[in-house]
């Protein structure tokens, strides 16, 4: 018998199949809308004129159409998105310059795959909504690519293209002038492409990201940009970054490259923008290249944020046979750089760029910063200003480094209330045949070099090295074998060299060298000459074996380098004189050097002929001749502690009264006082001071019986008829009782010994002689 299933039975099972239905009919359907939203829709709001996409193949598409005004050609897009594989591609007619594309629907824009133009045109996307750059997005651009989140787009005075679906003016001819931002909180820019290079990419490049024309730009101008282990990068063009997080308005600048080049654009911010934050991390990479000598001016690479962000990352500008660009990174209220492997300029057969850091507070911590030139080329400067605070800490390094033929560029720091260098950061200056660079820094209040820091300048060819100057208006602290040096060092046997050492330069309010730290300028090359070392404050103190010193260090006789000089002006010049520290201006086979202090106290270190484990102060040479010392303006002269003692012997007895006499009676008793003024013996001469054996009474003490700080002076009446007094009896001498105190006494006990002084005074008086001593 065959049976049947129940009927609820059946119902559920049904409704189960309905539900499991309509649960993969909403699945196929989000993914169909998905790859419906992969491809770009066009919107009719340019009428007649309004943009046509045409789909190629699979997910590429192509636009066409749109408003041309003069050579520029403007697109309007409801959705503007580019699927992971496939590709969106504007074509424009002959005579378009650059293509302004305007998203006017609600989503932002997500580019997964590839982004192009047909012929050389540039390329501006406008996306109030927002813009994101898959990890697979990637830009085919002869000419500029701009992306930004601003709403409207200004020409000047002729109008402006607006995101709003509108008619465009058919004014608009001329290049774009500014980025309008007239929303409350703009939408942010989001990258995360990086890809493997293909064929199509250059050589050097391991990985890709996104990419324009040669000497063109890559801007992009968000409510926020973040680059999330993404690649940015040109090919001697400009990469610039940037954006607004209130209305406002970022300039668009035409920059004329060369004959052989259109005109690319340019970002330019205003000083009282509301700048919006900038990210940098998980590797993210901006790489400029320049491999093209025609390219005379480089872009280069420009931040500007309101914080500045950077973990992990790198930002590079190179070249080959050209110039290098320029890096500059700008935020309104800090720049922080954390575990950075690089930020540089480099150049072969040419000059590399300028990097600049400019912020209220900025740190770079594990920052790697240098520049550097091969074959012939002049390195670039590094300027750092902080108008707060700058901290370079945990092995930052900042260098620039001429290996051939070239000028060394300098270090210029600036903080306008404190400058920290901390950890085994090192600032470090390298020339070779060249003229040499400074390092320079400065700090509105206070300046700590701390744990193994260096400041360094050297030359390892005939070319100087360069100054180092170090100053503050308030205290510079040296500690933790930090070190200052300006240095010539080469291979003291290759003949020709005479490479100078240069000038070290320390200037603040209060200097102290501790725990080893050093001021040095050593010349270890041939007829090379020592720099000087310049130390100028209100106070200098060396503590714990630290060192000022200026060398020539050679050990072959082989023309004999000079010491150099060191100069010191400071109120008080101080050192601990069993701790080791030095002013040394020594040399092996030269001249030693000079040695000029301008102070008025000198404490715990001295001149000796030789350096001993003692606090030092030496100018000799080992094979030739010794420097000098010179002391200025010196108030206290350690060498002058002790008083010469007269040849002849004074008999102290015969110039001490024994007796008040006659004189002395009556002034007794008619103040009814006997007084001892000073606290006890002679100088050893009238005009000299007490000296130190003496023996001390103390003050009166108010703990004392009967003392009292306001206890009131005995009235003074004419017509007071005062008591007959009472004989005073004369002191024969002091005794010290077991307190420590100092009392006369009228008969002097046998253990008073050599401590018995025998001045008395006339006996008489109502009080007993012991009340009377003060």
């Amino acid at each position: 018998m065959k049976q049947t299933m129940p009927f609820w039975k059946l119902r559920w099972l049904l409704s189960r199949k309905s539900l499991s239905s309509a649960i993969a009919l909403v699945f196929w359907g989000w993914v169909l809308g998905d790859r419906a939203f992969g491809r770009p829709i066009a919107d009719n709001s340019l009428g007649t004129e309004s943009s046509r996409v045409e789909a190629v193949s699979g997910m590429n598409f192509q636009i066409h159409g749109g408003a041309q005004r003069g050579r520029n050609l403007f697109h309007s897009l409801q959705r503007l998105d580019v699927e992971r594989g496939g590709s969106v591609f504007f074509v424009p007619d002959a005579g378009v310059r650059t293509i302004l594309t305007r998203v006017t629907g609600d989503r932002r824009s997500n580019i997964r795959g590839t982004l192009g133009v047909v012929e050389d045109a540039n390329l501006i996307l406008m996306n109030p909504n927002g813009i994101l750059f898959g990890r697979n997005a990637r830009l085919n651009i002869a000419g500029s690519f701009v992306g930004t989140t601003a709403d409207a787009i200004a020409f000047g005075d002729q109008g402006v293209f607006s995101a709003l679906p509108t008619e465009v003016p058919a004014s608009l001819t001329i290049n774009p002038s500014a980025l309008l931002y007239r929303q409350i909180a703009p939408a942010p820019i989001e990258v995360y492409s990086r890809h493997p290079r293909s064929l199509e990419d250059p050589p050097f490049f391991s990985f890709t990201g996104l990419q324009t024309g040669e000497a063109q730009s890559l801007l992009l101008s968000g409510g926020g940009v973040i680059l999330d282990g993404g690649i940015l990068s040109t090919l001697g063009g400009a990469v610039e970054i940037g954006g607004l997080s209130q209305p406002g308005q970022v300039g668009l600048q035409w920059q004329r490259v060369g004959q052989s080049f259109s005109a690319r654009p340019r970002l330019r911010w205003s000083p009282d923008a509301s700048l919006a934050d900038v990210r940098v991390v998980n590797d993210g990479q901006i790489v400029t290249t320049v491999l093209n000598p025609a390219i005379k001016e480089p872009g280069g690479i420009a931040i500007a944020a309101r914080r500045l962000t950077a973990r992990n990352a790198q930002f590079l500008a190179g070249s080959s046979g050209a110039n290098a660009g320029v890096i500059s990174l700008i935020a309104s209220e800090r720049l922080d750089l954390q575990n950075i492997s690089a930020i540089a300029t480099e150049a072969t057969n040419g000059n590399s760029g300028d990097i600049t850091f400019s912020a209220p507070n900025i740190t770079l911590s594990n920052t790697y910063v240098f520049f550097n030139t091969q074959i012939e080329g002049n390195a670039g400067t590094l300027r750092i200003q902080a108008g707060d605070t700058l901290i370079l800490r945990n092995s930052t390094q900042l260098r620039s480094e001429v290996d051939g033929r070239g000028n060394s560029g300098s270090i210029i720091l600036r903080a306008g209330r404190y400058l920290e260098i901390d950890n085994n950061t090192a600032m470090d200056l390298f020339t070779g045949d060249g003229q040499f660079g400074n390092i320079e820094v400065f700090s509105g209040g206070d300046l700590t070099l701390d744990n193994q820091s260096r400041l360094s300048a050297q030359t390892g060819g005939s070319g100087s090295a360069g100054d180092v100057v170090v100053q503050a208006t308030g205290s510079i602290v040296m500690r933790g074998m930090s070190q200052l040096d300006s240095s010539s060092f080469a291979n003291t046997r290759q003949p020709g060299l005479f490479g100078n050492a240069g000038n070290v330069r320390l200037q603040a309010s209060h200097i102290l060298l501790d725990q080893k730290s050093k001021i040095t300028t050593v010349v270890s090359v041939p007829q090379g000459q020592g720099g000087n070392v310049i130390v100028e404050g209100r106070s200098l103190l060396l503590r714990n074996g630290s060192r000022i010193s200026s060398r020539a260090d050679i050990d072959e006789r082989l023309g004999g380098s000079n010491g150099g000089n060191i100069f010191i002006n400071a109120d008080v010049i101080a050192a601990v004189a069993s701790e080791n520290s030095d002013i040394d201006a020594s040399a092996v086979d030269g001249r030693g050097g000079s040695v000029d202090l301008t102070t008025q106290g000198l404490f715990g270190i001295v001149f000796r002929p030789a350096p001993t484990d003692r606090s030092d102060i030496t100018v000799n040479s080992r094979f030739g001749t010794d420097g000098t010392v010179t002391i200025n303006g010196l108030v206290v002269d350690p060498s002058q502690g002790l008083v010469e003692l007269p040849a002849q012997p004074v008999d102290a007895s015969r110039l001490i009264a024994r007796g008040c006499g006659t004189a002395g009676t009556a002034i007794a008793l008619s103040q009814r006082e006997f007084v001892v003024s000073g606290r006890g013996g002679l100088p050893v001469a009238p005009g000299d001071l007490q000296g130190s054996g003496a023996i001390a009474a103390n003050w009166a003490d108010p703990g004392l019986p009967g003392y009292s700080a306001n206890r009131p002076l005995r009235p003074s009446n004419p017509a007071q008829t005062l008591p007959s007094p009472t004989p005073l009896t004369e002191a024969q001498g002091w005794i010290r009782n077991d307190s420590g105190q100092v009392r006369l006494v009228a008969e002097v006990p046998m253990a008073a010994g050599s401590q018995i002084a025998s001045v008395a005074c006339a006996s008489g008086g109502p009080d007993s002689p012991e009340s009377h001593s003060e």
